[in-house]
This record gives structure tokens, C-alpha cells and sequence, in this order.
């Protein structure tokens, strides 16, 4: 095991993110990840993060975009550290070579949301989450409602079957939200591009765009073309939003 040291936190990583990556990453006996890096998005209400692994050599990079709610963060740093965990984080993971990434180039990549992941995801929203477990499982179906069956079985195979009446309660919710009819927070308008420290934003609403549409919007200006237009909608939600 590599020697652990605070080295691997980019700036900004809170302190109690930096102590979960240790517990959970030392109650497996696996090394810390290469890289936790920590972007801060306030005008998002929801977090999301990404969990990458690159070649020659080998170095696992987790990225949080920490919205407002900590609780919110929290749990997607536990979703990103059960994919660390479960894809194989020690020293077979760390050896491999490119011949050891052949099934994704044969077009037979293992998806990896699958009963595997949800078994270390839910035992570590058990034991590290601050919401309650009902509520950590109600959200992994609201963002992957077609992995929910995945998501029981790893309820069951993690000791928890317990819980899996809230998979298909957040499923009933899910769908309900999903009748309602969508509130237009900020009508359709044309998309300025902003740079920000976390990426881009659109320098009228505020909200936060890909790259792509960065690009996009910038060829159509230089085109003289009309740039993409956009509009911002609250749906209805079966949980409420974090930290409301």
C-alpha cells in the first residue's frame, strides 16, 4: 500500500470529505485514489461527480461538483468511492496494462452500474451517508431509475433487503413526479457564454453549460449566425431538493 498522505486532495476539498476518503478507503485496505479533486457549483442544487482512470500509467482522478447542500456532496463522494472500490482500486487495478483494457475496445464494456457497484455503494450510504438510508436509495433511483432491479439485488447481497420497499416506493414517487407539469423558472433565451472557474455558465440565467454548448455558441457568433437558445424548468420532484 502506498504511503497515505493529504497530497492526492486538490484545493478545495473540505475536511470532512478528505476524512470519509480515508476511512472508506482504510476500512478496505486500499490505497487512497491518485487524485480528489473539488469543484465548487453554488447555483446548482444537485451535486455530481466522475471517477476516471487513465493508462501509462495508471492513475485513478475523482471529480466532485459540489452543489449547495453538503449532505448532497456527501453522498455523491460515496457514489463515486463505491466505483473506486468496486472496479478494483489496489494493486491489480494499478499493474494493468493496455492489453488489460481489451473489452472496451471489443465493444463489450461492463457497465458499471451494476449489482457489484450498488452492493459497496448502499453499505457505504449505510455507514457513511447523512441521509437516511431510504432517502440515499430513493435518490440512486431517481438519477438511475433503469438500474433499480440492479440496485434491489445489491440491497440484498450487501445484508440490507430490509430496505428494498424503498426502491420501488421511489419508483412510484419517480413516476408521479413525472406527470406533473414542469414550472419555467427563466423563459427560452440565446446563450452568452461565461467562463467560470468550474467551466461555463450562461452569462444571462446564471446556469451552468457544457463545453460543447460553449463552442457551439462561440462558431455561431463567429458565423453570424443566431447562438442556441435555452430555457431553465423546475420539475416536479419526488425528493425535495438538497438542503431545502
Amino acid at each position: 500500500m502506498s504511503v497515505l498522505s493529504y497530497s492526492c486532495f486538490g484545493p478545495g476539498v473540505p475536511l470532512w470529505a478528505r476524512d470519509v476518503v480515508k476511512s472508506v478507503c482504510d476500512q478496505a485496505g486500499l490505497p487512497w485514489p491518485d487524485r480528489l479533486s473539488w469543484r465548487l457549483c453554488p447555483q446548482d442544487a444537485t451535486s455530481h461527480g466522475k471517477t476516471r482512470t487513465t493508462l501509462a500509467p495508471v492513475r485513478v482522478t475523482i471529480t466532485i461538483f459540489a452543489g449547495r447542500s453538503e449532505a448532497d456532496a456527501r453522498h455523491c463522494l460515496l457514489h463515486e468511492l463505491a466505483h473506486y472500490l468496486e472496479e478494483g482500486s489496489g494493486e491489480m487495478r494499478r499493474t494493468r496494462v493496455a492489453a488489460g483494457f481489451s473489452e472496451i475496445r471489443a465493444g463489450s464494456r461492463r457497465d458499471p452500474h451494476n449489482i457489484a457497484f450498488f452492493t459497496r455503494a448502499v453499505s457505504l450510504f449505510a455507514q457513511y451517508g447523512t441521509y437516511p438510508l431510504a432517502e440515499a436509495i430513493g435518490r440512486e433511483v431517481i438519477t438511475y431509475p433503469t438500474y433499480r432491479h440492479d440496485l434491489a439485488a445489491g440491497l440484498r447481497a450487501a445484508g440490507l433487503a430490509e430496505h428494498t420497499e424503498a426502491v420501488w416506493s421511489a419508483q412510484v414517487a419517480r413516476a408521479a413526479a413525472a406527470r406533473e407539469p414542469d414550472e419555467i423558472l427563466v423563459a427560452a433565451h440565446l446563450i452568452v457564454p461565461r467562463r467560470e472557474t468550474a467551466g461555463w455558465s450562461c452569462s444571462d440565467c446564471g446556469a451552468r453549460i457544457s463545453a460543447l454548448v460553449a463552442k457551439q455558441s462561440r462558431a455561431a457568433a463567429s458565423l453570424g449566425l443566431p447562438p442556441p437558445r435555452h430555457q431553465l424548468v423546475r420539475r416536479a420532484r419526488a425528493f425535495p431538493e438538497p438542503g431545502s
